[in-house]
């Protein structure tokens, strides 16, 4: 099946090198004047295309755009962030951020302005029926209205046993903006179905150094049976409305694809419900500490349903000053309805929130402040405060730094829990957090730097049999984070990296040093019509002892029982821009078993051997 999919990627591109010889020089493509843009619902218009090959390879996300993480096995499984990743919201949170990646949010959600219909499509595969699918397309159906439908299909059989995953995700959206400029509405129905089979782990030790599985490591037994799953099912509505009675007095209508008024009012709605199951049919499995309701079968169900509105006001003075001025304030009342097994909580919340921005000096120094609270009894004083700032210098040089200063309560899950293996009440103390950063971009130079300092106090985390606790010592970690990229003729390298270190290693693991260095050769070839990259990628992270996976509770907790080796993995891949499609072949792992045979993302999930992925992201603006 797979080698059919490769030999018919082939005929679809023989037509393109068979026109002509090819010449060295890199032409550039055609530029097309497609009036195109999109926006979220915050307003700010973007230019849709793109050309681009630079990373196209790095498709999946889990890599793409976001920090260094592992996952399981298998695309589409749970995953572990290999730095701080501040997850935590003020307020009531339920807890369950395990899919965050996978998932659609309406925040995050485009809409578009576009005179002629425009559709995206991402389509990879690989072996084991892994097949990665984004579509989107979009078009207005009168001036005032564009309506967007966006799909994403992300499944694999995976190459361990028992370690499928299936998410698709679909968003149908809308935007209606008058003919005088005084309202507009985005509105949106997500759908986000997550499932994923769970094996809990390979059932045996040293398995790279057996040679009865070298060859097929589908057949190593896990320590669960097929029926183990974890399902997930996500509807949100949401819709964000802007109101303007007021006359637009901007003197300056030039503003780059920003088309907010002086002033306006915002109302947004939002319902979201949650259905979260999961199953395992197994008789007295030896896997599980405790039964609690069923000693013959687990069927664990989680759900909860959200309903907020929020109302802001926002004032800006005008864009033509020398010094620029923002304001927002808003309130906001959310009601969740929360229930597992016996449990049942309904909560009522209230945020107070403000945000100023300035900008003087010619635009070279800007400044934004943010802070909001919580006021309900019992997450009464959770708070959380921004401030950002940068600096242009000379020589498009510039330097930010700021602070995100953070007090918010443990979540729903980390007191209270209730399911066939696990129950527990806690009574946590609030988490308070402080980060601050400075960075500093020299693009003349392809340079950038960033330090981070985290502290970190009452920080919660699962211990070695899954049970939540409060640490009591501040945690306080610094950060260094670089990237410079060196271009010779034809030949580029990237270098990256995060640099680490923490206190309070024994609850908060982490590598201290994690990288990944890129060289490739780019031309253009065929007289300039074929835009390519050739190179690779080595990834690699220092030994740590990594946390292990409970499938049961689709989080991980702190082990004991090793720590986990790593070796640099090597990726070669070939990018591709021909017109407007953009392709990418990746041969991805392909050291495997050079060195110790592989290794492990967590305890008993291993990383994938060598396998093959093609894809290719085609834009049509017609």
């Amino acid at each position: 099946m797979l080698l059919r999919k490769y030999i018919g990627i082939a005929f679809l591109l023989l037509p393109f090198f068979c026109n002509g010889q090819s010449s060295l020089g890199i032409v550039p493509n055609p530029v097309f004047d497609i009036e195109t843009n999109y926006t979220t619902d915050q307003m700010v218009l973007k230019d849709v295309s793109d050309t681009s090959i630079q990373d196209i390879h790095i498709y999946t996300p889990i890599q793409k755009g976001h920090y260094p993480a592992h996952y399981l096995s298998n695309l589409g499984h749970a995953y572990k962030s290999l730095v701080i990743n501040d997850w935590r919201q003020i307020g009531f949170d339920p807890g369950f951020h395990q899919t965050d990646r996978y998932f659609f949010f309406s925040d995050k959600v485009r809409y578009y302005s576009t005179k002629t219909p425009f559709t995206q499509l991402t389509y990879s595969f690989g072996q084991k029926n892994e097949n990665y699918f984004d579509a989107s397309h979009s078009q207005n159906i009168t001036k005032e209205i564009n309506l967007t439908l966006d799909y994403r299909r992300l499944n694999s059989d995976g190459i361990f046993a028992q370690n499928a995953t299936s998410c698709n995700t679909l968003s149908l959206g809308g935007w209606y903006s008058s003919k005088n400029g005084r309202y507009d509405v985005f509105a949106n129905f997500l759908l986000n179905n997550y499932k994923i089979q769970e094996s809990g782990g390979w059932a045996l030790d040293n398995v790279f150094k057996d040679a009865a599985y070298k060859r097929d490591k589908s057949i190593i037994p896990v320590k669960l049976q097929e029926d183990a799953q974890n399902l997930w099912k996500q509807k949100e509505v949401h819709f964000k409305q802007y109101f303007n009675p007021f006359k637009n007095t901007f003197s300056d209508t030039t503003v780059a694809k920003d088309f907010k008024a002086a002033r306006y009012f915002t109302h947004d709605f939002t319902w979201q419900k949650n259905n979260l199951i999961y199953t395992d049919q197994e008789e007295d499995s030896t896997f599980y500490y405790d039964y609690f309701i069923d000693s013959t079968a687990t069927e664990d169900r989680t759900n909860y349903s959200k309903i907020g509105n929020r109302f802001s006001f926002f004032a800006q003075n005008d864009t033509a000053a020398n010094l620029h001025f923002e304001y927002l304030a808003f309130v906001a009342y959310e009601f969740y309805k929360y229930r597992q097994n016996t449990l049942s909580e309904n909560v009522h919340q209230v945020f107070l929130g403000s945000e100023i921005k300035t900008a003087f000096l010619d635009n070279r120094l800007s400044t934004a402040l943010s802070g909001q609270v919580a006021l309900t009894p019992k997450y009464f004083g959770d708070f959380l405060i921004t401030t950002n700032n940068t600096f242009q210098l000379k020589d498009t040089n510039s330097i930010a730094f700021g602070a995100v200063i953070k007090l918010s309560s443990p979540t729903y899950r980390e007191e209270h829990f209730m399911s066939n293996h696990y129950r527990w009440n806690n009574d946590f103390k609030k988490i308070f957090t402080t980060t601050l950063f400075a960075s500093w971009e020299q693009p003349k130079w392809l340079l950038s730097t960033e330090v981070r300092t985290h502290l970190i106090q009452h920080f919660i985390y699962y211990d070695t049999i899954s049970q939540p606790h409060q640490y009591d010592a501040p945690i306080w970690q610094i950060q260094l984070q670089a990237r410079k990229d060196f271009d010779w003729r034809m030949f580029h390298l990237g270098i990256m990296g995060v640099v680490q270190y923490n206190t309070g290693k024994e609850v908060l693991r982490l590598p201290n040093f994690w990288g990944r260095t890129t060289l490739y050769y780019q031309g253009g070839f065929i007289k300039g019509k074929l835009h390519a990259q050739l190179g690779f990628d080595v990834t690699y992270n220092t030994n740590y002892r990594g946390d292990a996976y409970n499938p049961a509770l689709m989080s991980f907790y702190l082990q004991d029982k090793e720590k986990l080796t790593f070796y640099p993995v090597l990726d070669v891949f070939f990018n591709i821009h021909i017109k407007r499609a953009r392709l990418f072949f990746l041969y991805q792992h392909v050291n495997s078993g050079m060195f110790q045979g592989g290794y492990y993302t967590a305890p008993d999930y291993a990383m994938p051997d060598r396998n093959i992925k093609t894809g290719v992201v085609w834009q049509f603006f017609d």
